[in-house]
């Protein structure tokens, strides 16, 4: 959908980038029910860790650089996380193969991307 989303010049604001804090070091206490996202958040910090980039840092950039993505809404609790995260929207995207292991990581259940 996004592709066509650009193509017709409609803009894409993104909320949850971080899908809730989910994928920050509390997603080691996830329930058992949310075992498959645990995992691909373990997978996605590794591709952080390797890039040398903070999560949320991976994720914002990878969010910002999609060529439909006019926005994403940032939550925030201290000042010092909205700084970084306008650095990393600065920084713009991310190398090739960085966005190819982060499109590997992969979620069977899309259920799992509304944790409401």
């Amino acid at each position: 959908m996004l592709p066509a989303l650009c193509d017709d010049g409609v803009g894409v604001i993104v909320r949850s980038v971080l899908l809730k804090g989910a994928p920050t070091q509390r997603a080691e206490y996830l329930p058992d029910a949310l075992a498959a996202l645990r995992r691909a958040v373990g997978r996605l910090a590794d591709i952080a860790a390797t890039a040398r980039l903070t999560f949320p840092a991976l994720a914002y950039r990878y969010v910002l650089a999609h060529p439909a993505v006019s926005t994403a809404l940032v939550g925030a609790s201290r000042i010092e996380e909205l700084e970084e995260i306008c650095q990393q929207a600065r920084a713009g995207g991310l190398p090739l193969e960085v966005r190819d292991a982060i499109r590997m990581v992969r979620l069977d259940d899309d259920c799992l991307l509304d944790l409401s």
